[in-house]
């Protein structure tokens, strides 16, 4: 498989973009309405966090599952 970004294939890495490229907008958009005045509640804190470390996790997704085949403990490696 011909690799682009490191140990991420073809789809991989465009995945990976998009992902990052959703998150700069959505990141974007939160910080643009916090510079504007608005109101920042303990709900969109946690959907800020919570859509951000989902993003962050699609994106490492990759790079987890090849760290994950090098593990020899056969539990660990099914649950990655």
């Amino acid at each position: 498989m011909r690799r682009l970004i490191g140990s991420y294939g073809v789809w991989d890495s465009l995945v990976a973009v998009a992902v990052f490229c959703w998150l700069m907008l959505f990141d974007f958009l939160f910080v643009r309405e916090v510079i504007a005045g608005g109101e920042v509640t303990s709900q969109i804190q946690f959907m800020v966090v919570f859509v951000n470390l989902v993003g962050l996790v699609v994106v490492a997704l990759p790079w987890l599952t090849k760290k994950a085949a090098g593990i020899s403990n056969e539990t660990i490696s099914e649950f990655l």
